[in-house]
């Protein structure tokens, strides 16, 4: 992404807020979860490194790992979380895979 010029990210950006868009019919789904961050990352449910770690993205303080844990154990209802348009996430590491 840091090779990506200003139109190449507004279409990142636009790729994102159409699938949020697309989401919106579980919005209201109590038992359903989300967890949307705006890294540039591939795979971070199958990888230790963005899964769960100190370099791992974050949304509200929590790991995508900390996240599916509430949602799955009960631990908080209707977990949905949703970044801002990258590249606004502080938490988004170079070192996780792209």
């Amino acid at each position: 992404m840091s090779n990506c010029n200003s139109t190449q990210v507004e279409v990142f950006d636009g790729f994102m807020d159409t699938m949020v868009d697309a989401l919106k019919v579980v919005e209201d789904k109590e038992d359903w979860g989300l967890f949307i961050d705006s890294c540039f990352t591939h795979c971070q449910s199958i990888f230790g490194l963005s899964w769960n770690s100190a370099i791992s993205p974050r949304l509200g303080n929590k790991t995508i790992a900390e996240v599916v844990g509430d949602w799955y154990h009960g631990r908080s209802q209707g977990v949905k979380e949703i970044d801002c348009e990258y590249p606004c996430n502080p938490t988004c590491n170079s070192l996780l895979p792209t």
